[in-house]
């Protein structure tokens, strides 16, 4: 896969990220000799590019979700299913009989290591199939070294132009002249979509050599997603631009704008025809998958005219095939290279209700129509709104729903699952991977914020930017992962808690500093200090000199958790982590 990392940014990365143990698990795997070679989950591709990991030259290189298109490479091979870390294995099995179902001849796992305590009703859901597994570190990880593996991944990965999610097609451009800098684009973004619209997840450090990331929140109908990311180098002046394109409810039979994606389609889902049926955790779910990228492909290659003026598209490949390769296996290569005469590719029309319209209804799923507004559903937003505590703003209302989430799904533990939809215990306990597939859609957020945050006067309209903005911060963190969920028969796009912790940059810095001075401060005083460090010019951005009342000059840009600029000592105080201290 291609990269846009420069040597400085690598020995940025390898400072948190450390590259002896995973050029170890290389070794071990090209050992194998494997002819397919697996990276589970949507991190492990990106992990392979960001750190130059190079398996097996020979090997065929997938992620997990490729599996059903790519079914008929397994027969008969040697297969490796690489992870970093494994918590409970629940993942890695399902990929596991995924592949022996395609008909793979030997198949071994590897991964750096194991946490402690990954065991189910004190069984090893590994040990439970069979399964070969190597690791780099055979010694069980402390709770505290997986953590630490798991707060690194997000932060490496932050020096890279590209998002962690993987689903979605990455359009290559550079930037249209006379445009130079990130602060250019963006400013050109807000004036033509909105403020409200338009919003940055930038890194510090990160930002600061360049690697920019900001959101773009497309007028739009209230049922449905539409959203272009761009990731932005800005020393190189190149943007891969993600478009996002995800309708509420996909309808059997729609078609796609252009040629293009007609023609793939009907290639790829050939592909999938004749796929085992254990091949994929949903019947149907990698059509699923399908339409929503040649969707969001078709909404991008339009979006593309729209914002000409600062993005040009900087390739002969409407989107990165590497890329897409991970996604649906070496056929998508070949079916571009054997693309008919005029297959069109650009054109896509927006439908004509994609416009502005306060008084439409955002659409949800069964998760919320059947379990939030049921009495389970009730009481289990009361233990949300009792987690957050006396401190409810929308960010603290956003994490306990996650975590409330998590705990009641038994994420680090299928045995401790007290979920009543849409699976019984029963159920999670012979499948535990089931518990990782629940979760809101886009719209059922939206519904829920409102009902958490009714302090907040929220509307469908500032809800869908508050929990669009929550939600690019917390993936790109690692603390929420998107997936797909199997409700009564419909597929839908949903949210659940990742292995990351939520964290609030600018309060945890701050806080950390506190703490090591281990003597009380004045608010005041505290805010002089930060008033000062807000000018150093060699400081990461989190601190920007702005007047504000009484005189006080330390603010924090614009975030997540507030959407004006606000000064730290009271947001702190506000939030609970800046208390009064008491003689």
């Amino acid at each position: 896969m291609e990269t846009n990392i420069a040597i400085a940014e690598r020995n940025h990365i390898e400072s948190v990220l450390p590259i002896f143990d995973w050029a170890k698990l290389t070794d071990i795997v090209a050992a194998f000799s494997p002819d397919i070679i697996v990276l589970v989950a949507r991190k492990m591709p990106r992990l392979m590019e960001c750190l130059g990991l190079n398996f097996n030259k020979g090997a065929l290189v997938l992620s997990d979700f490729a599996i059903p298109f790519a079914h008929n490479y397994f027969k008969g091979a040697r297969v490796a299913i690489v992870d970093d870390s494994i918590n409970i294995g629940t993942t890695l099995c399902k990929t596991y009989q995924s592949v022996k179902a395609c008909g793979a001849r030997d198949i071994h796992l590897f991964a750096l290591g194991a946490k402690e305590n990954n065991t189910v009703d004190q069984k090893n859901l590994l040990d439970m199939i069979s399964a070969h597994v190597d690791y780099v570190n055979p010694r069980k990880l402390k709770t505290n070294e997986h953590t630490a593996l798991v707060k690194s991944i997000p932060l490496a990965l932050g020096f890279t132009a590209k998002p962690y999610d993987l689903e979605f097609p990455i359009l290559s451009c550079r930037f249209t002249a006379p445009y130079k800098k990130g602060t250019q684009i963006y400013e050109w973004l807000q004036n033509k979509f909105g403020k409200e619209s338009t919003h940055t997840v930038d890194r510090p450090i990160p930002s600061a050599m360049g690697f920019l990331r900001f959101t773009v929140d497309v007028g739009s109908n209230l049922k449905d997603n539409y959203k272009l990311r761009l990731y932005i180098n800005e020393k190189a002046k190149t943007c891969n631009l993600v478009p996002f394109a995800i309708p509420a409810i996909w309808e059997n039979g729609a078609q796609y704008k252009s040629s293009l994606s007609n023609f793939i389609s009907t290639e790829l889902l050939k592909s999938i025809e004749t796929a085992p049926g254990k091949a994929e955790t949903f019947c149907g779910e990698s059509k699923y998958r399908l339409n929503l990228f040649l969707y969001s492909l078709d909404f991008g290659l339009h979006m593309l005219d729209k914002i000409g003026e600062i993005l040009t598209i900087d390739s002969t490949a409407p989107f990165n095939l590497a890329d897409a390769s991970m996604l649906f296996g070496p056929g998508i290569q070949k079916i571009f290279e054997n693309l008919p005469t005029g297959t069109e590719k650009t054109g896509f029309k927006m439908p004509g209700h994609i416009s502005v319209n306060s008084e439409s209804q955002t659409e949800v799923s069964p998760f919320y129509r059947d379990f939030i507004c049921s009495s389970d559903g009730e009481l289990f937003l009361d233990l949300v709104r009792k987690r957050a505590g006396e401190n409810k703003t929308p960010y603290n209302l956003f994490t306990s729903f996650f975590e409330e989430l998590s705990e009641k799904t038994g994420a680090s533990s299928p045995s401790d699952y007290s979920f009543c939809w849409p699976y019984s215990k029963e159920e999670i306990i012979k499948d535990p991977y089931l518990r990782l597939r629940i979760g809101p859609t886009f719209g059922d957020l939206i519904k829920i914020m409102m009902q958490l945050g009714d302090a907040f006067n929220l509307n469908e309209l500032t809800g869908r930017s508050l929990v669009s903005e929550l939600l690019d911060r917390t993936i790109d963190d690692g603390a929420v992962v998107p997936t797909i969920a199997n409700y009564c028969g419909d597929f839908f796009r949903i949210s659940r808690k990742g292995e990351n912790e939520f964290h609030d940059l600018v309060a945890d810095r701050i806080n950390y500093s506190v703490n090591r001075l281990n003597r009380k401060i004045s608010l005041t005083r505290l805010a002089k200090i930060l008033s000062i460090m807000s000018f150093y010019k060699d400081g990461d951005g989190l601190l920007v000199p702005s007047s504000m009342p009484r005189g006080n000059t330390a603010s924090f840009k614009t975030t997540v958790v507030d959407k004006s600029t606000a000064e730290i000592t009271h947001y702190l105080r506000n939030i609970g982590k800046l208390k009064r201290f008491n003689k």
